[in-house]
């Protein structure tokens, strides 16, 4: 029993029931609430669903442009090993898992510029070979390669350039985007290693070498130096990582000559010349 405000003190008032009219109301609006509770919410569920759907779709579609992508890449270095052979030559290559593994732990945007470093060399090996001139005519490839991406050097680094010199070039980041075929004499290091890793994760060097390397290339990148040098760094070995040839050879870079372009560092030349190659394992 409740008392009723209304009522006198002391006095227990009982609540009566609704009329039957809104009585037999009352099941159908419970269930009316029920029904759109459980549409709401099915609603909701239906709608986070859709969404995780379309991210699981659309993470699908990224993973499998990227996989075409890393396959456009592979057949790439296929293809650039078909001028090497060309050249008189002979490049090794990662197994196929092995080239995807390294794929994998490459940004994006790394694997675009090895892209774009891939299709410019092989175009400029096709301008060499429709102008007849041979691919192992260094100083003209260099020349074509520099012109191709409109990079401005030194105009003396092209007489300094000998027949059997090897000549490199490498990024501000210290990575390798290009060498003259002459390169592929002295390495048994695999070409999708060559042109994504670091010349000091390919290799390696005294200590004290590394050192001498490091400073010169800090003097290039600082700007101390903007034209062609000889390089403070004398005669000494350096040996593969981590190749089934285990390379070692002796090497001494003749000339070191920066490169720009709109009159910004954009990397620099290394003319070397090697002797005395071990074959510590055979290929």
């Amino acid at each position: 029993m409740v008392r009723h405000r209304s009522a006198k003190p002391g006095t227990a008032v009982q609540f009566r029931p609704p009329p039957p009219k809104y009585r037999a109301r009352l099941p159908s609006l419970a269930g009316k609430m029920c029904a759109e509770a459980h549409l709401t919410v099915a609603s909701q569920l239906l709608l986070i669903t859709r969404a995780a759907m379309s991210l699981i779709m659309g993470l699908t579609q990224q993973k499998s442009v990227a996989k075409d992508f890393d396959n456009q890449l592979i057949s790439l270095f296929k293809q650039y090993a078909k001028f090497v052979k060309m050249a008189g030559k002979s490049v090794n290559h990662l197994a196929e898992y092995e080239a995807q593994q390294l794929a994998d732990r490459l940004s994006a945007e790394r694997k675009q510029l090895i892209f774009n470093q891939l299709t410019t060399q092989m175009a400029v090996f096709g301008e060499v070979l429709a102008h007849d001139e041979k691919l192992t005519d260094s100083p003209k490839l260099l020349w074509r390669y520099l012109n191709k991406l409109r990079y401005t050097p030194c105009p003396d680094i092209f007489d300094k350039i000998q027949d059997t010199d090897i000549v490199e070039i490498y990024g501000s980041d210290q990575i390798h985007i290009f060498q003259n075929f002459n390169f592929f004499d002295w390495i048994s290091i695999p070409l999708e290693q060559i042109l994504s890793l670091t010349w000091y994760e390919n290799t390696k060097r005294d200590a004290k070498i590394q050192k001498l390397l490091f400073k010169e290339a800090s003097r290039i990148i600082s700007g101390e130096i903007k034209s062609t040098f000889v390089p403070n760094v004398p005669w000494h070995w350096i040996e593969e990582i981590n190749t089934n040839g285990q390379y070692r050879f002796e090497i001494r870079i003749k000339w070191v000559s920066p490169v720009y372009s709109n009159r910004q560092l954009a990397a620099f030349i290394s003319v070397n010349e090697c002797r005395n190659l071990i074959r510590t394992r055979p290929v």
